[in-house]
Formats: structure tokens, sequence, C-alpha cells
């Protein structure tokens, strides 16, 4: 009894993983790039595009392209588009040769149209492909520029002046002032020899600028007199016989 219900579980299981594996094969099988297509179109609005910006190849063996994109023929027969600039969406290309047309999206490598009655790809008729541009934006980092403070020091100046003080002394130095004089020993014929007399030394500050002056030079022309008036004093009391 344990026995047949656990060979039943197996059959369940192994039907469910079948019937997975069974569909995940159709769904990949069914996604397909061409769509083939009977009749013929020329514009993108009759592959629904009508806003895309429509661009037509050359069927012979060649190389053509635009701005964004470059096409590729090759044995008249196989398209291939390369070299897509940023910011180009193509939205179809539809590659049309004998009784139909095959649209592709996204292109790939020699694109081609349907193979006809004899199973043989035929030659292109045209080709087009539908497409838009929209430029990418271009991020420009900002810029920092860090400017250092610029510290500017200045010495301090000092100016030294110097002041010269004058101040006026009413004395100078001490000066020695000498008066010397003579007497007459003998002799009536005032031809007599004068012996000298005792020195007299006065001693003192003459002044030396201003007022001082003056005063230095009175008081010398006073020792003077006094000098000439002891000699007249001392003539005056000689003997009148001498």
């Amino acid at each position: 009894m344990r026995v047949s219900r656990f060979g039943s579980a197996l059959l369940v299981a192994g039907a469910l993983v079948a019937g997975f594996v069974v569909v995940a094969g159709t769904t990949a099988s069914a996604v397909g790039n061409p769509v083939e297509y009977s009749g013929n179109v020329t514009t993108c609005a009759q592959v629904n595009f009508a806003g895309s910006t429509w661009y037509e190849g050359t069927v012979t063996s060649s190389v053509g392209g635009t701005a964004w994109f470059a096409a590729t023929v090759t044995q008249n027969k196989f398209v291939t588009i390369s070299a897509v600039a940023t910011g180009v969406t193509f939205q179809a290309v539809v590659v049309k040769g004998g009784n139909g047309y095959n649209v592709y999206n996204p292109p790939v490598l020699n694109m081609q149209s349907p193979l006809n009655g004899g199973d043989n790809i035929p030659d292109l008729s045209h080709w087009f492909a539908c497409y838009t541009y929209d430029p990418p934006v271009t991020t420009v980092a900002p810029t920092t520029t860090t400017i250092a403070p610029t510290t500017t020091t200045i010495a301090p100046t000092t100016t030294t002046i110097a002041v010269t003080t004058t101040t006026e002394q009413d004395s100078g130095p001490p000066t020695t002032v000498v008066v010397t004089t003579t007497t007459d020993p003998a002799g009536d014929d005032g031809q007599r020899s004068l012996a000298p007399l005792p020195t007299t030394t006065v001693r003192g500050a003459l002044p030396v600028t201003g007022n001082g002056q003056a005063s230095g030079q009175l008081l010398l022309i006073g020792f003077l007199l006094m000098g000439f008036g002891s000699v007249v004093l001392l003539l005056s009391r000689r003997p009148a016989n001498s």
C-alpha cells in the first residue's frame, strides 16, 4: 500500500517536471527575430513607427550609413548595421525581397528577406531602417578652485630722530687773567729801570656767549684799571729825592 502511494507521487512529480520543460522550450522558441510578413512596405508608418526617422539603404554590395551608424550590404542579399552611436535606438529594420519582407528589432548580423518558394534567399528589392536619436547628456563635473589666502606681513618701521638740545650756560671754563705791573726804583730823569711787581692772578669764570661775554670783558677792564691804579699809587708815595 505504501509502495503504491510512493510510486504515484513519483509519477506526479515526473509529469510536473516534464510539463515544465515542454512549456519552457515552447516559450523560448516562440521568441523570434525576424518577424516574417508577406506583401510589401516602404515606410516606417506601415510598421507602426510613424515617429521614427526613416533611412533607406542600398540593395547592392556597398558600405553606407549615416553619422549615427554604418550599413553594409553583401552579395546583394545581406544587411549588417554597425558602429551605432550612443543615443541611437532602432525600432525596426525592414528587409524586402521576393514576395515578403522581414522586420528585425534589434538589428543583427546578415539580415535578409524571407526565403522564396525554392527555399532560396532572394536578392534585395529594398530595405530601410526606422530609428530615433537622443543625444547623450554630457555631465561636466564642477571644478572647484581653492585660492589660498595671501598674508602680507609689513614689518613696522621705526624712525629715530636725533634731537639736539643746546643749553646756554652763563659761565665757561675757568679763565686765568695775568696782570703784570712794574716800579721805578731810582732816577729823576725818567730813565729808570722798572722792577717787576708781584704778579696778580685772577681766576674766574668768563662767560662764553650772550650777555655773559660782555660781563667778562667789563670784569677784565676792571682788573686792568685796578692794576694801573696800584702803579699810580705806588709812584705817588715815593720820596721826592729818590
